[in-house]
């Protein structure tokens, strides 16, 4: 392969790539034909029609899942809405929180290409974005407005985040690597381990800069990125801390004990 076809066959590897990941997930968008099966989408539909910015009302009240991807296709359904007031009523809200989950899931394959490429080369960032694009569980889950894609999102930017700062350690790379948990963890509260991953970086940067206090500065920097990325994604976690954390308590119970709630006796006695 001549040097100059190889960015052509790069380009062309990964349009493929993108436009393969986008037909599977933005295809059959209204798959229950109005039905909306799907209990969690319900839940979230609900919370979402609560939210409000004119008047402003941004109280979800419901706290099981981060309020951020909430606020996301408020926002989006508002603005909707300019055009036909139907787009921010129930049934046009899941409709358009399922083409959200849809895109993000496409950004997601996209960022695994970017981070294999970042770390193993792009034929590695094209295998690793093809076999994503291709698994069935993320391609169901991109047909949903629940929070599963958009964490998974969030995730994968976290960690591509985590190795520029490992490789580069620029004060940028620091303050994106906060903002990205913290709306991670703004998204849903099992985001918190990726502070490690975060710590790991900073620990790589110490070992090559062999410098500690600079280094220590900059992560602590990164921590107030964090706590204001969690508070503007998730504000009523502080302003509702009552409501909040019975429901981070109510979903860490019901994960533990199976058979706690009604709609999760289906999961007893599965491994």
């Amino acid at each position: 392969m001549t040097s100059d076809s190889h960015p052509r066959t790069r380009q062309l590897w990964l349009v493929a790539l993108v436009v393969f990941a986008a037909f599977v997930r933005l295809i059959g968008i209204d798959w229950d034909d109005r039905h909306f099966f799907h209990p969690d989408e319900r839940a979230i539909a609900f919370a979402i029609e609560r939210l409000s910015f004119s008047p402003l009302q941004l109280d979800p009240d419901f706290f099981a899942y981060g309020s951020f991807p909430f606020y996301v296709n408020r926002a989006i359904s508002s603005l909707l809405g300019l055009i036909d007031p139907s787009w921010g009523r129930y049934a046009q809200i899941i409709h358009t929180g399922r083409a959200v989950s849809g895109v993000l899931g496409v950004l997601t394959v996209l960022f695994t290409y970017l981070l294999g490429t970042r770390l193993y080369g792009w034929q590695t960032g094209i295998l690793a974005g093809f076999l994503l694009a291709a698994t069935p569980l993320h391609i169901q889950n991109s047909h949903y407005i629940t929070t599963d894609v958009f964490l998974t999102f969030l995730v994968l930017l976290t960690l591509y985040s985590a190795v520029r700062l490992a490789q580069r350690g620029s004060t940028v790379d620091y303050l994106l690597t906060g903002l990205c948990i913290g709306l991670s963890v703004a998204t849903k509260f099992s985001a918190m381990p990726l502070l490690a991953p975060f710590g790991v970086a900073c620990l790589v940067r110490i070992a090559v800069e062999r410098r500690f206090f600079p280094i220590v500065g900059k992560a602590l920097l990164a921590l107030l990125a964090v706590g204001a990325a969690f508070f503007a994604g998730q504000p009523y976690a502080i302003l509702n801390w009552e409501r909040y954390s019975h429901d981070i308590e109510e979903q860490s119970r019901m994960v533990r004990n199976a058979g706690l709630f009604p709609y999760t006796n289906q999961y007893v006695g599965t491994p």
